[in-house]
Parts: structure tokens; sequence; C-alpha cells
């Protein structure tokens, strides 16, 4: 039941699967009443379930995040001035365009320079959040993604007289599910999770 998934192939690790129940309960007569007698049960339960999902999707590769495409085989063009003004587009270059590099045409050896990349796009970029490719272009992985459920029953029982009697039960769950990816966002590999 814990064999590999076609689609995680090795080296990567075989994807979790954990399921743990545990808790207690207790129960017995109330010490008072003993004419008429009150019972009571309470239940804890804790679920845990730790299952691996699988991910074999495409991510850039890592020199792209420093501009250089060109192991990408695709053509980067340097913005037109009706895309982008050049006070804007080579602000982070003293406004003025680095050499060989003019608007509408293809960026020198499909590399962008550093001066226009972004700083704050680097640095987050740089934090290690972003998968990087396991295999050619594409991420493969399997991260966990937790379920925690808690669950509580509480039972009182009364006794009035041999024909009269009263019970009353409270049930309270609560689950806590986690995401390897975030939902409804589109994103597809394991950067941020819910």
């Amino acid at each position: 039941m814990d064999a590999r998934n076609y689609f995680n192939p090795a080296p990567n690790p075989i994807a979790k699967l954990n399921f743990n129940t545990f808790g207690f309960n207790t129960g017995g007569q109330v010490p008072w009443g003993k004419s008429h007698p009150t019972f009571f049960f309470y239940n804890m339960e804790w679920r845990k379930l730790r299952q691996g999902g699988n991910y074999n999707q495409q991510v850039p590769l890592p020199s792209t995040y420093g501009g250089d495409f060109s192991a990408t085989g695709t053509t980067i063009y340097v913005p037109t001035t009706a895309q982008v003004a050049p006070s804007v587009l080579f602000a982070g270059c003293g406004g003025i365009a680095p050499v060989g590099v003019v608007q509408g045409q293809q960026f020198p050896n499909n590399v962008i320079p550093t001066c226009m990349l972004n700083a704050n796009a680097q640095a987050l970029l740089s934090a290690g959040i972003f998968p990087a490719p396991t295999n050619g272009a594409q991420f493969q992985g399997s991260p966990s993604t937790p379920t925690n459920v808690q669950e509580e029953i509480v039972r009182i029982d009364h006794q009035f007289s041999s024909k009269d009697q009263i019970f009353g039960h409270f049930v309270a769950e609560q689950i806590s599910q986690g995401f390897g990816t975030t939902m409804w966002s589109g994103d597809n590999v394991p950067t941020v999770g819910n």
C-alpha cells in the first residue's frame, strides 16, 4: 500500500502516508443523587492524517531568476517605448540603456542586464521558497498535506423514576486540513500552502 507512485520516480522520496488515531473516554455515575442517578460519558479523539501529494510540473530554470534566458530557447525582447517609458525601464541603470539594449529588440545573448531586474523580486527569488527543477525543467515532489481532526462527545443521562428518564448529548468536531499548494489560486508547485 506504500508503493511508489508512477509519477513520482526515484530518487524523489515516496509520498508520505500516515494515519494516527488516539484519544480517551471516561464515564460513570455522578456521586450525588443515589435515588435518582445521573450518569455521564466523555470522549475525546484526535485523528492525524499525513498524505503526500504528487507534483510533476514545469518550473522556471533557476538561471532565469537572474535574467539569463539563453538556455530556455525562448527569445526575450526589450519592451518597446509604447509598453514602458525609457525613464521607468532603465531607472535601475541610472536612466540610461545598458550597452546593446535597444527597445523593441532582443536582449543581447538573451540575457536581461542585472540593473533592469527589480531588487525586491530578486530578493524574493533568491529566498529559496520557489522549488528548483528536480528533473530537467520539471519539479517532481510529494509534499505532505496534513489533515487534523479533533472530536469531543459529552452525554448526560438522568433517571427521575423507573418510568421517567432524560438524556442529552453534545458532539463537537473540528477539522483542520492543509494543502501543499493554495486552493483556487492556480499555482502548480508547493511554494505556499494553506
